[in-house]
Order: structure tokens, then sequence, then C-alpha cells
């Protein structure tokens, strides 16, 4: 993968990416170039790999021309940093002697030098100073890869809660309820739907009806635990999974305390007289989960005392 030649009698100390290199500095000149007269001097082309994630390395490569890139996939999708002429790439593996975790490619023509690990150790007895060069650098590598992984994480969990989340409402969503839905052990269901939501698309738009679904959710969150799970399943339709293990949950109480805060809501719509006296109910459908019953066996009965509230008119809580 790589292209070497022989190291020439050039005094490498007088190299500009020598100078400019923190692996040398406080160094005095001669004995870098007693130094980097054994060094290995490498060409590579643009797009050539020269680390390969996952592999040892048995030596570093301190960049003499040309650009490297750091990067974790090996498509090059996303970049760590480049590396300039004087600084190294590979001592972490080095130092550690644990496999590489990112690929260095160059991306242009390129010239470096190949420092082995022995001639490395041996430097190092040799060398107090660039013990701490070495160890500075590492150092600051490290603390890189540790800021990196941690926003990586931050972008993971942030995308896992947009998965997870409902995007007009702020609830919890479908998705979130099929990864977590078989955990549930001795909780309660309540199955809500909105009345003649319908009608309120029809007579106000569905820019209206997103305010209404908005204001309906968020009197679902401030009206319950922050232990209970609120979704919104789509459409009008809602679920709230009420944890009945911290004995300060009654779930019939809890549906009826939603049903009229709903009742009393006032939500202003623009385009119509009178809007802002619209009246919204919603219909509740309570299950407790019983012993050994699954959660589609729950669900199904939250929903058949759903189907019933509708039927008896509406506006009201029944009880599977």
């Amino acid at each position: 993968m790589k292209d070497q030649a022989s190291s020439s009698a050039a005094d490498w100390s007088q190299d500009s990416a020598v100078e400019q290199s923190p692996l040398f500095q406080d160094i005095d000149r001669y004995l870098i170039n007693l130094w980097l007269s054994s060094c290995t001097e490498h060409s590579f082309e643009a797009g050539q790999v020269v680390i390969e994630a996952g592999t040892r390395t048995n030596e570093i490569f301190l960049l003499l021309s040309g650009e490297l890139r750091v990067h974790v996939e090996a498509d090059g999708a996303e970049s760590l940093r480049t590396l300039e002429p004087g600084e190294i790439a590979g001592e972490v593996s080095i130092l550690t002697g644990s496999t590489t975790s990112a690929w260095v490619t160059a991306t242009q023509p390129s010239r470096a030098l190949g420092i082995s690990r022995e001639e490395l150790t041996q430097w190092v007895q040799q060398s107090h100073q660039f013990s701490l060069n070495l160890l500075q650098i590492a150092n600051h590598r490290l603390h890189s890869s540790n800021l990196h992984a941690r926003h990586q994480h931050r972008e993971k969990r942030k995308l896992q809660a947009i998965a997870m989340t409902d995007g007009l409402t702020g609830l919890l969503n479908r998705h979130w309820l099929s990864l977590n839905a078989q955990r549930f052990q001795g909780v309660s269901v309540l199955a809500l739907d909105l009345d003649h939501f319908k009608s309120i698309n029809d007579r106000f738009g569905h820019g209206a009806g997103d305010q209404v679904l908005q204001a309906v959710a968020e009197q679902l969150r401030q009206g319950t635990r922050p232990h209970d799970a609120v979704m919104r399943l789509g459409g009008e339709e809602f679920v709230i999974v009420v944890d009945m293990s911290r004995g300060d949950g009654d779930p019939l109480q809890l549906a009826e305390r939603l049903r009229v805060a709903i009742e009393e809501l006032h939500i202003p719509l623009c385009g119509d007289e009178g809007a802002d006296q619209l009246r919204i109910t919603i219909s509740i459908g309570v299950a407790t989960q019983a012993r050994q019953e699954s959660w589609e066996q729950l669900l199904e009965r939250a929903d058949q005392a759903l189907y019933s509230a509708k039927n008896k008119g509406r506006n009201q809580v029944q009880l599977a």
C-alpha cells in the first residue's frame, strides 16, 4: 500500500516539517538528524490509505509534505481531523499497543517518514524531552478523541430522541412504544381519542386541527406524572401508560381529571368567529394489566373500553 524509498543522507533536522513538528520541540538538531537518518521515507498518492483502522502498526508517520486525513469510516464520510506537515499519525496505537481506531488517508500526493516502534523506544530512552513531547501529542489526541466520542454520543441520543418523538406534539410515538411495550409490567393503560376531530379539520382546516392536537398533548403532559408515558399513536389517538408500581396513581381518577381538563380547554383558532369557544372533548378507555397479560392483550382491552365510551355518547371514561 506504500511506496518506499531509502532515506537519503539529507540533514532532516533542517526540513521545515521536522523543524515545526511538536515531536522534536526543544530537541538538539544534531540528535534529530542522527535519529531520522535511520528512518524510511514513504510516498503516497492521493486517495491512498496510510493507516487502516483495526490493524496493528509498527511505525508512526511524520508528514513531510502533502496532507493526511483521519476518518472513522473506510469511505471517509466522517472526518476527525486533517494532518499537515510536521504532524504525526499512528502514535496512540504504538503507545497503547492496541489496534488502530481510525483510517488515515492521503488527500493529495504526500511524503512521510516512517518511524518504527523500536526507534521510538530508543529515542524515548535517550531524551526525556522527546518522551514529554510524545506524551503531550498523544494526550492531545486522546483528549480530542474523547471529545469526538462524547459529541457522537450526544448526536446519537438526539437522533434516537427524534426517532421516538412525535414531530407535531413532542410526545412519545409509536416507534418508542414498539421498543418498550414488552417491558411494561403491572401498568394501566388509558386509550384516548378526540371526539369528532374530523369535523374540526373540515370546519377550520388541518392547521387548526394541529393546534388542537398540540393543546391536547400539552394538557396530557401537564396532567400526568413524569414517570408515566404519554404517546400519540397517530391522528387523534393517544395512549398513556400509567406506572402502578409507585402506589400513587389511580388510573380512573387520572382519566377523569384529564377528561375534565380537556373539556375546559379554550383553544384560540383563527378564521372563524367564536372559534375560541370551540369545545373539545375526549373519550377514554382504561384497562389495568392482569397477571401474565401481554401488552397486546392489555391494549386491546383498553381499546374496547374506548369504543364503549364512544358508543355511549363520548366525553366519558369507561373501564375495561
